[in-house]
């Protein structure tokens, strides 16, 4: 499964993003095209970031998460 990106009110693509306290922040991203269901981040992140990719539907901006590493086809993600 890809992950896809969310949108805000604008249309923006955006990430939600686990900062440092474990906190879920929304940022705005800049993406490509999709490659195989993978997309392409062009702006918004840097490498080391944590995304999150699941459990979308229960988390809002500004709220404590619990994270946890995901391993997909040996790419670790958040």
């Amino acid at each position: 499964d890809g992950w896809l990106p969310l949108h805000d009110e604008k249309g923006e693509p955006t990430a939600l993003v686990v900062d440092q306290k474990n906190f879920a922040r929304l940022r705005v991203i800049k993406t490509g095209r999709a490659i195989n269901g993978q997309w392409q981040v062009l702006e918004g992140l840097k490498p080391g970031d944590r995304i999150i990719v699941e459990g979308l539907q229960k988390v809002r901006p500004d709220m404590p998460v619990v994270p946890q590493v995901m391993t997909t086809n040996s790419q670790a993600k958040t």
